[in-house]
């Protein structure tokens, strides 16, 4: 099935307006076909409140996961069925544009620029930081290896393992 997270942008912060928009995401839905679409349920915990952003999505261990990409709701939620969502905790910053890679799940950072790797249950492994960057914004598998896009430089980094990360060059 096909699946969208609904988000709400927030410019501020990014030396850009405000969006005028002040309807909240945090919603996944489910295409039906036919222009139909069905609500899966918000993102939501009692630890961090009620998302308005979803940051991404991916199939891992054949289970539909959903990261939060600003800190309400913030943390990893996995897809139970009908509108039921369990939150699966967060390694202490957001969770977004999750990627599979080896059989492990890695999340980006928006708070610092970690990467971190999902374990199950509430377990994360921080797999380092690249260099001189203070975010992680999306990654790409590319002949076997990992490769994450950064700000504020611009810069591509390939995962060496463990916390090791080789800058491949600004875009």
């Amino acid at each position: 099935k096909l699946y969208a997270g609904v988000g709400r942008y927030l410019a501020r912060g990014s030396a850009l307006p405000e969006s005028p928009n002040e309807i909240p995401g945090g919603t996944v839905y489910r295409y039906e076909g036919d222009g139909q679409w069905t609500d899966c349920g918000k993102l939501a915990n009692n630890e961090t409140g009620e998302s308005f952003t979803v940051g991404g999505m991916a199939v891992y261990q054949g289970k539909l996961y959903a990261g939060v990409s600003k800190p309400p709701g913030k943390g990893l939620y996995r897809y139970e069925g009908g509108d039921d969502w369990t939150y699966c905790g967060n390694p202490g910053n957001r969770v977004t544009n999750p990627v599979v890679y080896n059989g492990k799940m890695y999340f980006c950072s928006l708070d610092g620029g970690g990467v971190t790797r999902y374990d199950g249950d509430s377990n994360w492994t921080d797999v380092g930081k690249p260099e001189n960057i203070s975010q992680t914004y999306g990654f790409a598998v590319y002949r076997g290896d990992l490769y994450s896009s950064t700000w504020p430089n611009g810069e591509v980094f390939r995962y060496g393992g463990d916390d090791a990360w080789i800058n491949c060059g600004r875009l």
